[in-house]
């Protein structure tokens, strides 16, 4: 799934401090299961 992957590496970003943000593209049933 992309939604934890792209929790994951934001978190990452946040704990570097980073100047960065992550991003995921998902479809209407990325959310139903």
């Amino acid at each position: 799934t992309q939604i934890p992957h792209a929790v994951g590496a934001a978190y990452s970003l946040k704990m570097d401090k980073e100047q960065a943000c992550a991003v995921t593209y998902f479809g209407d049933g990325g959310t139903s299961e």
